[in-house]
């Protein structure tokens, strides 16, 4: 049986990985006369060489942050905080850096619609990955420190 308290650590640790889904969601929705249109995706020399039409660029990041976000709300029903943090690492550095692709290919193509500059903040976004470690430590903190009912029963006595 896990404690009250690993409990709660694993359900935090699951809504910060929803984090990076509900900032994409939003984004697309204040943004939306922008998602319905044509933005800018490629560069070339700091000019626009690709355009393609914005549902498209927002598909990977909004289903991507999705997948994340379920298979966090899955790992903290399923899996103890201890061993769940490898889960929770992944599902929220890997959603943050998805918003950080979908944020810097966006944020030109509003500030500045007719000539956006190159995003030269993407190529920051694999560093993303290490804001997983913010779940990963909600999750792990005490449970090491609080023993389940099986750990804490001796071989001989059960």
């Amino acid at each position: 049986m896990r404690r009250p308290e690993l409990i709660a650590r694993s359900v935090a640790a699951a809504g910060v990985c929803c984090i990076p889904f509900a900032v994409v969601l939003v984004t697309a929705w204040l943004w939306r006369d922008v998602v319905f249109g044509e933005i800018a995706t490629q560069w070339q020399n700091d000019e626009v060489s690709t355009v393609a039409p914005t549902w498209t660029v927002l598909l990977l990041p909004l289903c991507g942050t999705l997948i994340c976000a379920g298979v966090a709300v899955v790992t903290a029903t399923e899996l103890d905080p201890l061993h769940s943090r490898k889960a929770y690492f992944f599902a929220f550095g890997i959603g943050v850096m998805l918003a950080i692709i979908w944020l810097t290919v966006l944020v030109p193509n509003v500030l500045a619609p007719d000539d956006p500059s190159a995003p030269a903040l993407m190529l920051l976004s694999p560093l993303g990955l290490l804001l997983g470690f913010i779940p990963a430590a909600i999750a792990s903190l005490g449970a090491s420190r609080h023993p389940t009912l099986e750990q804490a029963t001796p071989q001989g006595e059960a």
